[in-house]
């Protein structure tokens, strides 16, 4: 079970890939919990990769608390394109899976199927 249309489209495409993924498992930095949409694992390194998954960006507050999300990630060295995915609907509800597909084999070291 995910939280939006966007996040079970990713779903698809990891389940595609064959990888495993955990949903919205906690993550502790600097005392406070995370809750990653999806964390899996580099094949190539074997480290953790945390995808946030940002639907809502036309709402203020929405933008306020993924800036604070993203600033406590930083501090923490998980980056984007190092051990950090982010993408992100438009602000009608689109969301670009050739891109999606893209970004997680160059990020997963994995061939593209599509």
């Amino acid at each position: 079970m995910v939280r939006s249309k966007s996040e079970a489209l990713i779903a698809g495409i990891l389940e595609l890939y064959g990888l495993e993924y955990q949903y919205e498992k906690r993550l502790t930095l600097g005392g406070r919990n995370f809750y990653p949409d999806f964390t899996l694992t580099n094949v190539l390194s074997g480290e953790p990769i945390y995808w946030e998954h940002f639907g809502l960006t036309h709402d203020p507050e929405y933008r306020k608390a993924m800036a604070e999300k993203l600033a406590v990630y930083e501090e923490h060295d998980i980056l984007p394109w190092k051990n950090l995915i982010t993408t992100f609907d438009s602000e009608d509800g689109y969301i670009d899976m050739q891109r999606i597909h893209r970004i997680l084999c160059n990020m997963a070291g994995l061939e593209p199927l599509l």
